[in-house]
């Protein structure tokens, strides 16, 4: 074999390896994109499958919400229409009512409101109950429970309704515990600081001054005693001269 020929061949074989690299870089380009495109449908699929399924479940909780508010304004209805010519079944109806609520956690405000939460006689302000603020602390045991119905602006007060069937009194209208534990609190700090300074060596008193405003006491007699132990300015009068002088 010739130089020449081995040169050529050295020269194919380097061609023929660039092109099979090339071919390889290409070919799993081509892989990884198609790799990278499937997994992309695969997750947009799911999306999509997940997005039908809420859809889905929203639509069968609406159905069942709406089917428990339906039965629920009904269940109302009865027991506001038995409440004058059967109470036992007012009662029964109105308890459906309130066990039907708790379990499709609907608030149930409404009936706690038109009906007595003890007895469950219609609660009518002004006719079958009276409206009062009362003292928290004269609440029974029973409304433990219920003593975190604070009024905001009374903090030792609470407003009730008390049924004039049963004599039984709920509480209607208050804040949260949290709420009101951070009010109280503030309520103590604000007393705590007032007698704290009423018996801090009287620096609360204050007096007057010279321009008709209020000066604060404690200050005036600190100035007082800087002042009486200030050092005397030098007397550059005449007379003084003459008493350095002994004449």
């Amino acid at each position: 074999m010739t130089i020449q020929k081995l040169a050529k061949k050295q020269k194919d074989d380097a061609r023929r390896k660039a092109y099979l690299k090339h071919e390889n870089r290409k070919t799993n380009q081509l892989k990884k994109e198609a790799f990278e495109k499937k997994a992309k449908d695969k997750a947009q699929q799911k999306k999509e499958k997940n997005i039908q399924n809420r859809k889905a479940t929203a639509s069968i909780i609406k159905d069942e919400k709406n089917i428990a508010e339906k039965s629920l304004n009904h269940l109302l209805s009865l027991s506001k229409m038995y409440s004058e010519i059967n109470t036992d079944l007012s009662q029964f109806y109105l308890w459906q009512y309130n066990k039907l609520a708790k379990n499709n956690m609907i608030d149930i405000g409404a009936s706690k409101s038109d009906f007595c939460s003890h007895c469950y006689s219609p609660s009518v302000p002004g006719k079958t109950s009276t409206v009062t603020n009362i003292q928290a602390s004269t609440l029974s045991k029973d409304h433990s429970k219920q003593n975190y119905l604070v009024d905001a602006s009374k903090l030792d007060n609470v407003n009730v309704y008390e049924c004039n069937v049963c004599n039984y009194q709920t509480i209607f209208k208050g804040i949260n515990n949290k709420k009101r534990v951070a009010q109280k609190t503030k309520k103590h700090k604000v007393v705590h600081n007032h007698v704290h300074t009423q018996n801090n060596n009287h620096s609360h008193v204050k007096a007057p001054n010279n321009d008709g405003g209020i000066i604060d006491a404690k200050k005036n007699k600190k100035a007082k005693a800087n002042q009486k132990n200030a050092p005397k300015k030098e007397d550059t009068s005449v007379m003084a001269f003459l008493n350095m002088l002994d004449i």
